[in-house]
């Protein structure tokens, strides 16, 4: 199970340089390029990318928790108020957490991500 989890640590590290050099360069050969994607990771430093990659994350389960908690108790709120129709109120919970929550956080790691491969090839 470590070893999974050590090689998943890596391919998603490889993975995030990976798409970014695909998208530069208008290539799915060259989310392959390894030497390139390694090379440009090691342009920028593996402890400062590490380090971003890892604050970002971080950032990301904190926000996830709080909205989680958030919505929960609205959750709560609205089925003791609306007479224990949990199922609709689970369908509008779940609508505000797709459109608004999941687009902001997904935008935010583009842009994190795509900030840290400008940097890298500089």
């Amino acid at each position: 199970m470590l070893i999974s989890f050590l090689l998943g640590v890596i391919c998603y590290l490889l993975l995030i340089m990976a798409l970014n050099n695909m998208v530069a360069h208008g290539s799915i050969k060259k989310a392959f390029d390894l030497s390139e994607i390694i090379g440009n990771i090691s342009n920028l430093g593996w402890e400062k990318y590490i380090g971003t990659v890892l604050f970002t994350v971080i950032v990301f389960v904190i926000i996830n928790m709080a909205v989680g908690i958030v919505l929960s108790i609205l959750s709560v709120a609205f089925a003791a108020a609306l007479n224990n129709q949990a199922i609709v109120i689970s369908i509008v919970i779940g609508v505000i957490e797709a459109f608004f929550v999941s687009s902001y956080l997904t935008v935010f790691f583009s842009r994190v991500y795509g900030s840290i491969y400008r940097e890298s090839i500089k």
